[in-house]
């Protein structure tokens, strides 16, 4: 495994973990984390981030409230 897959995965554990992130869609790009509320917002994020950062390779993820229940 590359030393940047490594980097992303443990990344995401760590936002896993925030609170402040509880209940957000989240793209992670080139190392820096965007926070969006709805699912309509993170698709506009990431259309504007994927033409910012043409090379780069998004990390997608939405993280659950804590009282959510995943089936």
């Amino acid at each position: 495994m590359s030393r940047k897959a490594v980097t992303v995965t443990m990344l995401v554990k760590r936002l896993a973990r925030n609170r402040r992130h509880r209940g957000k869609h989240l793209i992670v790009i080139e190392g820096r984390v965007f926070a969006a509320r709805s699912a309509a917002h993170a698709k506009r994020l990431f259309d504007r981030l994927t033409r910012m950062h043409p090379h780069a390779t998004p990390t997608l993820l939405y993280i659950p409230k804590s009282d959510a229940l995943v089936l």
